[in-house]
């Protein structure tokens, strides 16, 4: 009997593990393709603003050669994108080139194609010039047969808008998926368990047996719902983040759901396109075998050893019972440290889709400078200069430098913040620091995630104390709660405010506090929120150690205390209070348990 509930206790253990890990797996593999797709969104909208183009749309055929080598250019740059077209608003292809293994081929003239029958040519041109369609993900056909090797890919497209405000065409750019399947197909490598990418109708399009992939496109109703009916439909209902038990197979999903338009900008549509995506990864049940592992052998040891100490003494069976209880100690922490880096793995993400619309600017700005300087240099060897022509190369080249300065400076500033983060989250170095540099630091590289959501977030940094402490940790704490009410506090999609602000105490002391105008906490809640994997939001994203580990960390290793008020409706409050100057050892190890 005793080593039975020693082995479900283990196995509890061992599946909150899992849940934490394959979570963060599931978040940064969503994140990382959503930044692959917001990337290519960017080329999009900078190659419908280029000139050439928009005089080519108006109507210039002189114009088609410039047209010709921005669109050679940016395939040789990208090879990612498979083809890149200018489609008229009859849905005829007027400019096409193709990537195929590094080679750049300009389709002639009479090659190009009618379109206008293509569902991506129909949802786009009605689209206002300031949405991106995205098509779904499908794989490729020529002349009506699925190419083989199968070539998947998506299609991004943005209309070019006549003086009427009509579509005078749109500029389409077709993306080789195999990146965003790599990132999938990795993260169900790296951790705990598989990771899936399915459509909106639940066809598997990576993370599957190769006979599951893409039924939709030869005629197979191999869906989820179809082989995983329950499991589906509870994941399919929950447009958010989740865990879901699959009652129909006793495994365990993870999931998140992605509208492909909503990762590119607040005025993004996806009108025509598929429906949510859906990220899911797979734990299996925990058994016996998953326990019997090294880590899991010197617990069933000492059970072994209890069992027969207790057929000695009783006095010896409290002794075991202590060690139990410090093994069960050193796997909370474990899970503890699963959770902080998971919450770092989502700054990466969050950072690197940043990146991604600056660092675009720049080589997209600076292929154009390039193009540029040759026309100029063609038109000043071919006879005489005018001076409009000289005032508008200057003008070009400067609104380009600019718009490269603009960029990079953002780039620069994003990753002084993120690095000065990354290197405090992964120590627990003390040092001297000011409490609105950290404030600082952290929001930078929160913003990402908060990007594409009605909540917003304010700052009031009330005092210039300088701190002798742990940046670190407290960058965890501030991050933990921010996101705590990011998860918690608003319903999906809807609107509010995240305030965090600091000010000097009486007793040398800081008081930071952390406010939503959200849905707020019954007493009950309340007085559980610090319990390790206590969580109103299981079947949501919700762990159960966001607030555990900032009560440990607080109370552990700043020397301080975290308090909440809340009530149902009127939001919450979070107030941590710490001295200017951090115990001289800091309980760290240690792990609270605060719930009543």
């Amino acid at each position: 009997m005793l080593m039975h509930g020693f082995f479900l206790a283990q196995a509890q253990l061992e599946r909150e593990r899992r849940i934490a890990s394959v979570t963060s797996t599931v978040h940064r593999t969503a994140d990382l393709v959503g930044a692959i797709l917001a990337a290519h969104a960017n080329d999009v909208r900078i190659l419908a603003a280029l000139m050439p183009v928009r005089n080519f749309a108006a109507g210039d055929d002189s114009a088609r050669a410039g047209v010709i080598r921005i669109f050679s250019a940016f395939v040789e740059q990208k090879p990612v994108i498979a083809q890149l077209r200018y489609l008229d608003a009859a849905g005829w292809e007027r400019v096409r080139v193709d990537g195929v293994d590094g080679k750049i081929t300009v389709v002639p003239v009479d090659e190009l194609q009618d379109k206008s029958d293509r569902y991506y040519f129909r949802n786009a041109i009605h689209l206002p010039p300031t949405e991106i369609y995205v098509s779904p993900v499908d794989l490729n056909v020529e002349h009506g047969v699925v190419d083989d090797p199968w070539n998947p890919m998506p299609r991004l497209a943005r209309t070019i808008p006549g003086p009427d405000g009509r579509a005078l065409g749109i500029v389409i750019v077709n993306i080789r998926a195999d990146e965003m399947i790599r990132e999938v197909d990795r993260g169900g490598r790296d951790g705990d368990g598989e990771i899936q990418w399915l459509n909106g109708d639940g066809y598997w399009l990576a993370g599957a047996p190769r006979d599951k992939l893409w039924g939709f496109m030869f005629g197979r109703d191999t869906t989820m719902a179809k082989i995983r009916p329950t499991a589906w439909a509870r994941i399919f209902a929950n447009r958010g983040d989740g865990v879901t038990v699959g009652t129909d197979d006793g495994v365990t999903y993870i999931h998140r759901s992605v509208t492909p338009a909503a990762v590119l900008s607040e005025t993004g549509s996806d009108e025509g396109a598929a429906a949510d995506w859906k990220f899911v990864g797979t734990i299996p049940a925990v058994g016996l075998a998953d326990l019997w592992t090294p880590r899991h052998i010197g617990f069933a040891v000492a059970g072994l050893v209890l069992l027969a100490a207790l057929s000695l003494a009783w006095s010896r069976s409290v002794v075991a019972r202590h060690r139990a209880e410090a093994r069960e100690a050193a796997a909370a922490q474990e899970l503890i440290m699963v959770e902080r880096l998971a919450s770092l793995g989502g700054l990466v993400a969050g950072v690197a889709h940043e990146l991604n619309t600056p660092i675009g600017n720049a080589v997209t700005v600076a292929s154009t400078i390039g193009e540029r300087i040759k026309d100029f240099r063609a038109e000043a060897e071919a006879g005489p200069l005018r001076r409009a022509s000289l005032d508008a190369f200057l003008s070009d080249v400067g609104d380009g430098a600019a718009l490269m300065l603009r960029g990079l400076d953002r780039t620069a500033r994003l990753i002084q913040q993120f690095k000065q983060v990354a290197v405090d989250q992964t120590s627990q170095q003390r040092r001297r620091f000011r409490i609105a540099d950290t404030v600082q630091d952290v929001l930078g590289t929160l913003g990402p995630q908060f990007k594409h959501t009605a909540i917003r977030i304010e700052s009031e940094v009330g005092t210039d104390a300088l701190l002798d402490s742990y940046p670190g940790p407290l960058g965890q704490v501030v991050m933990n709660l921010v996101n705590n009410a990011r998860v918690h506090a608003f319903a999906p999609g809807a609107a509010g405010v995240i305030r965090i602000a600091a000010r000097s105490t009486a007793g040398n002391r800081i008081e930071i506090t952390v406010a939503d105008d959200g849905a707020g906490m019954p007493e009950e809640v309340r007085r559980r929120a610090f319990e390790p994997f206590f969580t109103t939001r299981l079947g949501e994203g919700g762990s159960g150690l966001g607030l555990s580990i900032v009560h440990n960390i607080v109370a552990g290793v700043l020397g301080g205390s975290v308090d909440i008020a809340s009530e149902p409706g009127t939001g919450t409050i979070f107030t941590v209070s710490i001295p200017c100057v951090a115990p001289a050892e800091p309980e760290s190890g240690r792990i609270y348990n605060v719930g009543s």
